[in-house]
C-alpha cells in the first residue's frame, strides 16, 4: 500500500471535520439571521421578492404580490421589494409580480406548502420559524450534499494529501457559497447543478460502466437542466458538455441526456408563462413592444394630463378600447405613457417618422409608480458602470474581483494547463469546456450587457453571477496544488523519470536544480496558505448578511476612493 492510500482514513476524517464545522457554522448563522426590523429572516429586496411570491402562491394561490407587499394601502417593509415588475394580469388589471424566474420559487412554494401542512405554521404568522426551516432545507442540506460530492471527486482526482485537503477546506470555508447560505438565491442551486453534472460527466468519460451508462447520462441531463433553469447564461456550459457527450456517444446523449435537459427548460418557460402570461422572462420586458397604430396627434404637441379627444377616438377606432378618462404623461424626451384606469390599459407613445404619434404595446414592466428602476432614483453601483474595461477590471481584480476576493482562484489557470497536458480525457474536455464557457459568460456579463446591468449584482458580497462556477474552480485548483506538493504525481511519472536517466547528465547540476525547484514549491505553498486565508476572510466578512459590499469595496470607500 502506497503512502497516499495509507493516509486515506486520515484524509477522510479531515474532510468530515471540515464539512461538519462548515455545516454547524451555517446552521448557527441561520439560527440568528433576521431582517432590520427583527420580524423576518429576509435580508434584502432580492430574497424578499422570492419570499413574497412563495407566500402568495401557497396562501393566495396566485403569483400576484399586491396583497403581500402592501398592507392597508401602504408598503409592508417586511415584504416589499424593489425586485418587482408590474403588468396587466389575466383579470385585465395591473398587478405586481416578482422579477425573478419563477421555477425555483414554485419548487420552494411546494416545500412551504408541505411545512405548513405538517406544522400548521405560515409565513404570514411565523415568518422566523418557517423561514429558517426553509433556509435549512433549501440551502444547508443541498450545500452539504455538494460539499460531500466535491470531497468525493477531489479525493478520486487528487494526487497529494496536501492538495486534496486544501481543496476540500476551501470548499467548506473559502468560497461565497457558504456566505449565501442564509438567503434565498438562485446561485446556490445553480452551483449544486454544476457539481452533480461534473460528477456524472467525469464518470461517463473516465470511468465508463456499460451497465449504468444510461443512469449517468440521465443524471447529467437533469443536473445541466437544473443549472440552466437557475443560471440561464450557464446554457453555454450545458451545451458544451452535451456536445462533448454526443461526440463520445451520440445515441445515449440523444436518448438520455437531452430529454431531461429539454424538459427542465420547458418547465422554466412554462412557469414563466403561468406567472406572467409571457414566454419571455420578466427581466426581458424593459422597453416598448410592437407598434400598434399611429394617431394624428402631433407627438411634440402632447401635454401632460387628459389625452386629446381625437387621440381617444382614434384609439377606439383602431380597436384599442379606452375611456374618455385616459391620461398621458411624459417618461422622457422620446417616450410618453398613455394610461386608462377604467380599462386598465397602458400603452407607450413615441414620435413616428411622419411627425404623428405612434402607439406601442406597453412592455416596460419595471416602470411604475414608486419604482426604483429609473435613472433619477438609482444609487451607488445600481447606476451601472458605463465604461466596460473598468467594469471588467473590478470584476476580475478590483473591488468585486473574482481573483482579488478569492485569490485561490489564481490557481485555476495553472491547474487547467496541467490537466490539459497530463489529465485524463474527461479532465481535458472539462478544462476546454470550462475555458470557453467562462470566457463567454464573462463577456456576456461585462461587454454584452447594458449599462444598468453592469452593477456587480447590486449591493452584494461578490460578483454573484459567476458563483455557479465555484465547483469547477474547486476541481481545477487541485492539479496546481498537487504540483506544489509533488510534480511527479501530476505528470504520472515517478521521481526518477522527472530527474532524468541519462548517465552522462551532470548529477550535481540536477541536484541543484531539484533543490531550487523544491524551494520554489515551498514558497508556493506559503503563498497558497496566504491566498487561502484571504479567501476565508472574504467569505466570512459578510457573515451576518451577504447583501453588503465586499470588504475591498468598503475599505476603498473608507479611503475615499469610491464615492456613492
Amino acid at each position: 500500500m502506497n503512502q497516499h492510500n495509507a493516509n486515506r482514513p486520515l484524509r477522510h476524517a479531515i474532510y468530515a471535520i471540515c464539512i461538519l464545522a462548515s455545516t454547524v457554522m451555517m446552521l448557527a448563522r441561520i439560527a440568528t439571521v433576521h431582517s432590520n426590523s427583527g420580524r423576518t429572516p429576509f435580508l434584502s429586496a432580492n430574497d424578499r421578492s422570492r419570499w413574497s411570491t412563495i407566500r402568495a402562491l401557497v396562501d393566495h394561490r396566485t403569483f400576484e404580490l399586491d396583497a403581500i407587499v402592501f398592507h392597508e394601502g401602504k408598503r409592508d417593509r417586511d415584504w416589499y421589494s424593489i425586485d418587482m415588475v408590474r403588468h396587466q394580469g389575466r383579470d385585465g388589471r395591473e398587478h405586481y409580480y416578482s422579477s425573478k424566474p419563477p421555477l425555483l420559487t414554485v419548487a420552494l412554494a411546494a416545500e412551504y406548502w408541505l411545512i405548513r401542512a405538517v406544522t400548521g405554521a405560515s409565513l404570514a404568522d411565523k415568518p422566523m420559524y418557517v423561514g429558517r426551516i426553509m433556509l435549512v432545507l433549501s440551502n444547508v442540506v443541498p450545500l452539504v450534499g455538494l460539499l460531500v460530492l466535491m470531497a468525493t471527486i477531489i479525493e478520486r482526482l487528487g494526487r497529494s494529501d496536501w492538495g486534496r485537503i486544501i481543496a476540500v477546506a476551501a470548499g467548506c470555508f473559502a468560497t461565497m457559497l457558504t456566505t449565501i447560505s442564509v438567503t434565498l438565491t438562485n446561485h446556490l442551486p445553480g452551483a449544486v447543478g454544476v457539481g452533480v453534472s461534473l460528477y456524472a460527466f467525469l464518470r461517463i468519460l473516465d470511468a465508463p460502466d456499460e451497465r449504468r451508462g444510461r443512469r449517468w447520462y440521465c443524471l447529467a441531463g437533469i443536473a445541466a437542466g437544473f443549472l440552466v433553469a437557475n443560471e440561464f447564461p450557464a446554457l453555454s456550459l450545458a451545451g458544451l458538455l452535451g456536445a462533448i457527450l454526443a461526440w463520445h456517444d451520440w445515441r445515449r446523449t440523444l436518448a438520455w441526456f437531452t430529454p431531461p435537459l429539454a424538459a427542465l427548460l420547458f418547465l422554466l418557460l412554462l412557469c414563466n408563462y403561468l406567472a406572467h402570461d409571457s414566454w419571455r422572462p420578466a427581466y426581458a420586458h424593459r422597453g416598448d413592444g410592437a407598434r400598434l397604430l399611429e394617431v394624428e396627434s402631433r407627438f411634440e404637441q402632447l401635454e401632460s394630463g387628459p389625452a386629446p379627444a381625437a387621440m381617444v377616438q382614434a384609439l377606439n377606432d383602431g380597436g384599442l378600447k379606452v375611456s374618455p378618462r385616459t391620461v398621458v404623461c411624459p417618461i422622457d424626451d422620446q417616450r410618453w405613457t398613455l394610461w386608462d384606469e377604467a380599462t386598465q390599459s397602458r400603452y407607450a407613445l413615441r414620435a413616428a417618422e411622419s411627425g404623428r404619434t405612434a402607439v406601442h404595446v406597453w412592455d416596460d414592466w419595471y416602470r411604475y409608480e414608486g419604482t426604483y428602476w429609473v435613472p433619477e432614483r438609482l444609487a451607488g453601483v445600481d447606476r451601472g458602470e458605463p465604461y466596460w474595461p473598468r467594469y471588467l477590471f473590478h470584476v476580475l481584480i478590483g473591488h468585486h474581483g473574482v481573483f482579488s476576493l478569492t485569490p485561490l482562484w489564481l490557481l485555476v489557470p495553472a491547474g487547467s494547463w496541467l490537466w490539459n497536458q497530463y489529465g485524463t480525457r474527461g479532465q481535458r474536455w472539462l478544462v476546454r469546456a470550462h475555458t470557453v464557457a467562462a470566457l463567454v459568460c464573462l463577456a456576456f456579463y461585462t461587454i454584452g450587457r447594458p449599462t444598468i446591468d453592469r452593477n456587480y449584482g447590486g449591493v452584494t458580497s461578490g460578483f454573484r453571477w459567476m458563483y455557479w462556477f465555484i465547483p469547477i474552480w474547486l476541481l481545477l485548483i487541485v492539479p496546481a496544488l498537487d504540483w506544489l506538493a509533488d510534480p511527479a504525481q501530476v505528470r504520472n511519472r515517478d521521481a526518477d523519470d522527472l530527474r532524468g536517466t541519462n548517465a552522462n547528465d551532470d548529477v550535481e547540476g540536477q541536484q541543484r536544480t531539484s533543490v531550487g525547484r523544491s524551494r520554489v514549491r515551498s514558497w508556493g505553498k506559503r503563498v497558497v496558505l496566504v491566498a487561502f486565508a484571504v479567501s476565508v476572510f472574504s467569505a466570512a466578512y459578510p457573515i451576518a448578511n451577504p447583501w453588503v459590499h465586499p470588504w475591498i469595496y468598503a475599505y476603498w470607500q473608507h479611503l475615499g476612493w469610491i464615492q456613492e
